[in-house]
C-alpha cells in the first residue's frame, strides 16, 4: 500500500494503482487513464481535461475532486459516468447554494 501519488504535467498517460491510503492528485494534466485495482479514498483533479478514471467495485466510494478541469468521465464495470464541469451558486439566506448543472438531453 501506498500513501499517496501525484501526477503533475503529466500528457497521454495511463496509470493502474493497486490500493493507496490516502489520495491520487493529478494537476496540470491531460489525456490520463487512471485505473484504481482496489481503494483509493480520494482522487484529486486540478486544471486537468480527458481524464478516464477507471475504478473496481471495491473503489466505488472513492471521493472525487475536481477543479478547473474538464472533460472527467468515470468508469465503473460497464458504466460510464460524467463529472460535471459547471456549477451554479445563488446566494440564498445570507449562504452559497452551490450545485452541478445538469444538461439533460
Amino acid at each position: 500500500m501506498e500513501p499517496e501519488h501525484s501526477l503533475d504535467n503529466c500528457s497521454k498517460s495511463g496509470f493502474v494503482i493497486d490500493t493507496l491510503v490516502s489520495s491520487v492528485d493529478i494537476v496540470n494534466s491531460t489525456k490520463i487513464q487512471l485505473q484504481i485495482m482496489h481503494k483509493c479514498p480520494t482522487i484529486a483533479i486540478d486544471k486537468s481535461d480527458g481524464i478516464q478514471l477507471f475504478l473496481s467495485e471495491e473503489a466505488v466510494d472513492t471521493e472525487i475532486l475536481t477543479a478547473r478541469s474538464g472533460e472527467v468521465n468515470m468508469m465503473v464495470g460497464e458504466t460510464e459516468y460524467s463529472i460535471g464541469e459547471q456549477i451554479k451558486s445563488v446566494l440564498k439566506n445570507g449562504r452559497i447554494d452551490s450545485a452541478v448543472v445538469e444538461h439533460k438531453g
